[in-house]
């Protein structure tokens, strides 16, 4: 008979108890967890209790740097001491010099003073200027001229080139236009930026008429609109032919008249190729029937291509002849 004994499989034991320790460090037990939770919410409470003290910390600090950066831009070591302008003609400079003051010292106290050199803004002052003076084509604001606290204020003054003119058949050396009715100065660009008097009347050849908008503020108006280069287009090319406009006016959106020494009137349109039109009068004024004529001559009328309609002032009313 075979006697039983106790065998023990180390083996099988020793895999069991590695599984058991490998399953352990895997899966940590409740009390582990327990722990780094504790210190997880430990170390948020300090956390926490650091930002509550640096936040208001931080707060008087950004304060007290912005005050203290406030304070230093109103010295006078850092402030705009001078304005000095040049370019001006008929425009008083100190008037010019007044009005860039005043928007630099305006009376106001932002945080930061806008009275520095490092903080003006050259282009708002420059703008301010074009568009307070009707008078100032461009400007221009500079820093450091003529000394290193010092702004410079260039300005381009428009010059005269025409008149406007409420009232038709004025001439443009007529000295009865201010009695008549106000005039008004425009530039080549048509802008309309200072009213006339007999002491300051520009030596201007042309005299214009119509062409703005009656019911608003004539100065700031631009004469005739977008329309005006084809207008100044026409005008050259009559001087170039050796005729002498004066006066020019506008009707309607279409069609324009400019008047000669003369003394007769040209009928033009808007879109119309200029050299083509004053091709078109010189071959109507050197014909058979306007040769010798141009005394009794009242109109020409180029509106309409190759046919052109003329008129002397001899003919019956409402008679108008074309060739």
């Amino acid at each position: 008979m075979v006697q039983e004994r106790n065998i023990l499989d180390l083996g099988k034991r020793k895999d069991a108890m590695q599984a058991r320790k490998t399953a352990a460090k895997r899966r940590p037990t409740s009390y582990a967890v327990e722990r780094v939770e504790a210190k997880r919410a430990t170390a948020q409470k300090r956390r926490w209790k650091l930002r509550m003290f640096a936040a208001p910390v931080l707060a008087l600090l950004v304060v007290g740097a912005l005050w203290g950066i406030s304070e230093a831009s109103y010295l006078p070591r850092f402030t705009i001491a001078s304005v000095s302008v040049e370019g001006t003609k008929r425009l008083p400079a100190k008037l010019v010099r007044s009005f860039v003051e005043t928007n630099l010292y305006d009376g106001t106290r932002p945080i930061i003073s806008r009275t520095t050199p490092f903080t003006y803004h050259p282009e708002q002052l420059a703008a301010a200027v074009e568009a307070f003076f009707p008078r100032v084509r461009s400007a221009e604001v500079v820093h450091g001229v003529p000394v290193a606290d010092a702004i410079l204020v260039r300005v381009e003054e428009r010059e005269p080139f025409a008149r406007w003119c409420p009232s038709r058949g004025q001439s443009a050396t007529s000295t009865e236009e201010t009695s008549e009715g106000a005039c008004y100065v425009l530039d080549d660009g048509g802008f309309i930026f200072a009213p006339i008097d007999a002491e300051t009347a520009p030596q201007t050849r042309y005299v214009f008429t119509g062409g703005i908008t009656s019911d608003r503020q004539i100065i700031g108006q631009r004469y005739a609109g977008t329309r005006l280069p084809n207008i100044v287009a026409l005008v050259r090319a009559l001087e170039q032919d050796g005729l002498h406009p004066s006066n020019v006016s506008v009707g309607d959106n279409t069609d324009f008249s400019i008047r000669l020494d003369e003394g007769f009137v040209i009928q033009s349109s808007f879109g119309q190729n200029t050299r083509d039109v004053a091709r078109n009068l010189e071959v109507v004024l050197s014909s058979e029937a306007l040769q010798g004529k141009q005394e009794d001559l009242e109109y020409v009328d180029l509106r309409f291509g190759n046919r052109v309609y003329y008129r002397f002032r001899s003919d019956a009313p409402n008679v108008s002849r074309y060739e």
